[in-house]
């Protein structure tokens, strides 16, 4: 394949690439969350949504900090918790989000697990939001487990 082939083949790739990836990422306009947040999925935009729209939630942080854990193979990971809500009530969630299919994933169970750990250390809850919590789910009408 010549140079300008090869070109043609990238430049396709690229557009797909970015045609895949449209609407996925972006900024989302928050008073609860103090301004712009970057949401990295639409499962995430659609827990910012919620959680704007909900009259329990004093306010919420994206990625609010960062978790040193140990893995598996005994290496050094960071990891940044999703969201950091605060519920009027005083409830504080650190909340991960997540596909459910992903919930038996090696790395993904690492993270979730330190999550936990910090969460109980910290005074916090820890709670894992999927398509079903959010409301995503194919044939579902709407949020089951954003209290």
């Amino acid at each position: 394949m010549g140079t300008e082939a090869r070109q043609k083949v990238s430049i396709a790739a690229s557009n797909r690439q970015i045609r895949n990836s449209w609407g996925k990422s972006g900024w989302h306009e928050s008073v609860k969350a103090e301004g712009k947040v970057y949401y990295r999925s639409s499962y995430e935009k659609r827990a910012f949504e919620l959680l704007d729209a909900n009259s329990d939630v004093a306010s919420y942080k994206v990625e609010p900090f960062v978790i040193v854990y140990t893995d598996r193979f005994a290496d050094v990971r960071r990891y940044r918790p999703d969201i950091l809500v605060h519920w009027n009530d005083d409830y504080h969630a650190l909340v991960e989000i997540k596909p459910a299919w992903q919930l038996d994933n090696p790395e993904v169970l690492e993270k979730i697990t330190s999550g936990m750990i910090y969460a109980r250390k910290h005074d916090m809850n820890f709670e894992i939001w999927t398509e079903w919590t959010l409301g995503l789910a194919r044939g579902q009408r709407g949020p089951t487990g954003v209290r």
